[in-house]
């Protein structure tokens, strides 16, 4: 299954039109920047346009009601259960773990611990978490910190994946692992251009190359 993952849009959709087709395309949030929910609207209604039956979370710099839109049309991957496409599981968490900025759609960390405590392992071959898993490279901001939460890279040690697939810190952009397991970042596709393709096959693991719309450029294999 071939799969094409956006995240951090912030409002901007330039670059949505010129993504390449995949199997399934998967946003991991920050449609909006600070954007209220009719801001959320149209910038789904943007994603819709590229992809009738994409997936996604909502980000931290959208409003909390977005889980609610999305899941209106299907389009919500939430932690509570799992969703298939093409024989495969998918779930996903929207907002992220607690930031100094007090931004729209920030969670406890034990509270999303608690959340998550009912996936056993081999439930979940796909996680699209907003906010990366705690101290796995995806999320060192600047000054060299990681600011990820410890639930989620709880959940993946425990759970353990085919892939994590996140976005949020947009200077981490890269293909990390926890163990055997490739965690993506991205990159902002909205102020960049960024997108990364996911090839995942059953008895063969998963795959992630990070690509740019304006000069695509493999990094590197998964």
């Amino acid at each position: 299954m071939r799969i094409i993952y956006i995240s951090d849009i912030h409002g901007k959709f330039d670059a949505l039109s010129r993504l390449p087709k995949a199997d399934l395309l998967i946003v991991g949030g920050d449609f909006t920047q600070f954007g209220c929910l009719d801001d959320f609207k149209v910038a789904a209604s943007h994603v819709k346009a590229i992809a009738s039956d994409y997936l996604a979370v909502a980000g931290n710099l959208d409003v909390p009601e977005a889980d609610a839109v999305l899941a209106q049309e299907g389009h919500l991957l939430e932690p509570s259960s799992t969703v298939q496409r093409g024989g495969f599981s998918f779930a996903g968490i929207s907002g992220s773990n607690t930031s100094p900025f007090n931004t729209p759609y920030e969670w406890n960390d034990d509270a999303m611990e608690k959340r998550l405590a009912h996936f056993m392992p081999g439930q979940l071959d796909v996680l699209v978490s907003h906010t990366p898993p705690f101290d796995c490279g995806a999320d060192v901001i600047g000054s060299g910190i990681s600011v990820g939460s410890k639930a989620v890279r709880g959940l993946v040690e425990r759970v353990k994946p085919m892939i994590v697939l996140c976005g949020h810190i947009h200077e981490a952009k890269g293909i990390y692992s926890i163990g055997k397991m490739p965690v993506v970042n991205p990159g902002p596709l909205g102020e960049e251009g960024n997108y990364a393709e996911i090839l995942i096959e059953r008895g063969k693991g998963a795959s992630a190359w990070l690509r740019a719309v304006r000069a695509v450029r493999a990094v590197r294999g998964g």
